[in-house]
């Protein structure tokens, strides 16, 4: 790089981009962080500098190293220096790059004789959830079919189900980015030819393109876009010219990669995503306004994205209007304690239950006994929870996030709000505790239109068709 170099952040974060960009000959200028005690001091042998420094710079680029990339990007932007942050891929793609490294590693691994496709399948960075489940269920499904299948797991990851064969596990607590960049990309090569679905977007992304530098032919890389916010969609446009395919989860992200984004259209590809069929069973609602109205909120409790500390306000609403309900809240994570501790300061205990974590087979029984989906987040994929739920007959409410309008259809059946409009959402519940009589209705369209749609066959019929034989 030409420009001086500087990260944004002084701490572990930091640490991890310095060693990776330090072994790929990528020379950092120095550090950047908003506490003062560290100004003038030094980390990892360079100077930590105060943000007004980069003012008086002309030539520079600057990589936001700390977990809170939204507030420092506000920062950036109020000092008129948006234009010079770069992202960590775009350092590492522009080093990957160079023709030096490459010749290196040609002359290191020669071309390898002809075998079968091997088809990866990326959960590195998983934990539990909806894109978990997708790369668990793909990874099953394609080896039913009889494909060379792998699938890519953190071995510290605590996850409800576990593989015994065809699992290569990543140390993500011990081994730091390069080590583990350097480790896939030796696993990676003994795996030629191989089509990658990519998920999560770091570093077997970052392998898997370096090899497609060097063996084009060999290596197919397939982007499963599975959430709508706009880091991901950068980091897609960054890996663009090695990425083959975007298999996306909504209409809305095929739409944005190729209207917002720039995305060739004949690359994005569009399909329902799955739910595994439960058999349909006969359930009742709360027809009678003398039953509380049935909410369920099954999501993580956590801020950032699922807005979880919006529930309060939400409760306040219901109970303002004297709502006949109860919140049945399946889920764990950092706001948890403050929701209990707003149920136990208003004594809401007969009106909001914790149920924790659930089992994906104690969801299902669940979601049966519950009149209506509750999702406020700020920004989804689409989420499979929202599927499972209207599978069972909930109608959902929902805020206007991707996925969302490919099933429902606003006040046929179900209700769409505008993000962050929670007084909106208070009333189209306080709707249907009023008009008790159409949850059966709403209810059966919710179910017909994801039986109808969502079938996980059809789905890896699809994705079939978009591997290389």
């Amino acid at each position: 790089m030409n420009k001086r170099l500087f990260l944004f952040g002084a701490g572990q974060i930091a640490k991890k981009y310095t060693e990776l960009l330090e072994q790929l000959s990528v020379d950092i200028d120095g550090y950047i962080d908003n506490n003062s005690k560290k100004w003038g001091t030094f980390f990892l042998g360079k100077k930590v500098f105060a943000p007004e420094m980069l003012k008086r710079i002309k030539e520079i680029e600057i990589i936001i190293a700390c977990s809170d990339v939204k507030t420092i990007s506000e920062q950036l932007k109020g000092m008129g220096l948006t234009d010079k942050i770069i992202s960590i891929d775009h350092a590492i793609r522009i080093a990957l790059e160079r023709k030096e490294i490459i010749e290196e590693y040609k002359k290191e691994n020669p071309i390898q004789n002809y075998r079968k496709r091997t088809i990866i399948v990326d959960n590195i960075n998983g934990t539990w959830g909806g894109a978990e489940d997708w790369a668990h269920r793909v990874y099953q499904s394609l080896l039913s079919r009889g494909y060379n299948v792998e699938l890519i797991e953190n071995i510290n990851a605590t996850m409800e189900e576990k593989f015994e064969r065809s699992i290569k596990y990543i140390d993500k607590r011990t081994n730091g980015f390069y080590e583990i960049y350097m480790e896939l990309i030796s696993w990676l090569w003994l795996r030629k030819p191989f089509t990658l679905f990519n998920v999560w977007s770091m570093e077997l992304l970052w392998a898997a393109s370096y090899l497609k530098k060097l063996y084009p032919e060999e290596i197919q890389i397939i982007s499963s876009i599975l959430n709508d916010n706009s880091s991901t969609y950068q980091c897609q446009c960054e890996w663009n010219s090695y990425i083959d395919l975007y298999l996306c989860i909504s209409s809305k992200i095929k739409s944005n990669l190729i209207d917002l984004y720039g995305i060739d259209k004949e690359k994005v590809f569009y399909k329902e995503p799955f739910i595994v069929k439960s058999e349909r069973i006969k359930r009742n609602y709360q027809i009678s306004k003398m039953d509380p109205l049935r909410i369920c909120y099954p999501c993580r409790l956590v801020c950032q994205q699922k807005r979880a500390d919006m529930l309060p306000e939400l409760i306040d609403h219901l109970e303002k209007n004297r709502t006949n309900y109860v919140l049945n809240i399946a889920g764990e994570g950092e706001y948890e304690k403050e929701i209990i501790k707003y149920i136990e300061k208003r004594n809401l205990q007969d009106r909001v239950k914790m149920y924790g974590k659930l089992s994906q087979k104690g969801l299902g029984e669940f979601l049966y006994n519950q009149d209506v989906y509750l999702n406020i987040s700020e920004f989804e994929g689409t989420s499979l929870t929202m599927l499972e739920a209207m599978m069972r007959g909930c109608v959902p409410v929902v805020t206007d996030v991707s996925g969302v309008r490919d099933f429902i259809e606003n006040i046929r059946n179900g209700f769409i709000s505008d993000v962050g409009d929670i007084k909106d959402i208070a009333k189209n519940i306080m709707f249907l505790d009023n008009n008790r009589e159409i949850l059966k209705e709403f209810g059966m369209k919710c179910t017909d239109i994801v039986m109808r749609k969502c079938n996980l066959e059809g789905y890896i019929d699809y994705i079939e068709n978009l591997i290389d034989k």
